[in-house]
């Protein structure tokens, strides 16, 4: 039963996890696109690592063995929870109060320290670096082009469309600085 809960820890909290990382990754700055981001990119796969976890807890309570027998209804609970928590509760926390622009990021409260310092020249010359092998994260403020490529086509929803229109502009910003 330790081991079920030590498991069970991770499981609780991987889907609000992925979900946040995928809303601070967005270019967007609004609540609203950032949201919309992370659900499209994020969404499906943490609503099917949901449906498959949990049809591997399902199956686990069917053998005479206790410890599965326990162990499938502590991963069908958990993993009903969790999913339920990130795609009303968490979801409905970041539209109202989620981090917008900025916010959220630590490092410009910490410019002072000599630790970010350096760290913010390595990852200028980094940028840098990059831009001029031609690397598609330069002007990105180091964020992943992971939707480079993505072409919208019609009647979908325009949410990585505006991700990468938004992203398309910061490269054609930066290029004018340079």
């Amino acid at each position: 039963e330790c081991v079920a809960i030590v498991i069970i820890i991770g499981f609780s909290v991987d889907y609000v996890v992925h979900l946040a990382n995928a809303y601070l990754e967005s270019q967007a700055k609004d609540r609203n696109g950032r949201l919309s981001f992370a659900l499209l990119t994020m969404g499906i796969s943490v609503v099917s690592g949901a449906i498959t976890t949990f049809a591997a807890g399902f199956f686990l309570i069917f053998p005479d063995i206790v410890f599965f027998y326990k162990m499938g209804i502590l991963m069908m609970s958990t993993v009903g929870i969790s999913i339920f928590w990130a795609m009303c509760f968490f979801t409905s926390i970041v539209a109202c109060a989620g981090p917008q622009n900025d916010a959220g990021n630590l490092r410009k409260w910490f410019r002072c320290c000599p630790c970010c310092k350096d760290k913010d020249k390595q990852k200028k010359a980094r940028v840098t670096s990059e831009s001029v092998k031609g690397n598609g994260n330069a002007g990105n403020n180091g964020r992943r082009d992971s939707y480079k490529n993505y072409t919208v086509n019609e009647g979908e929803f325009r949410g990585y469309e505006l991700e990468l229109e938004m992203i398309q502009e910061n490269q054609q910003q930066d290029k004018h600085v340079d």
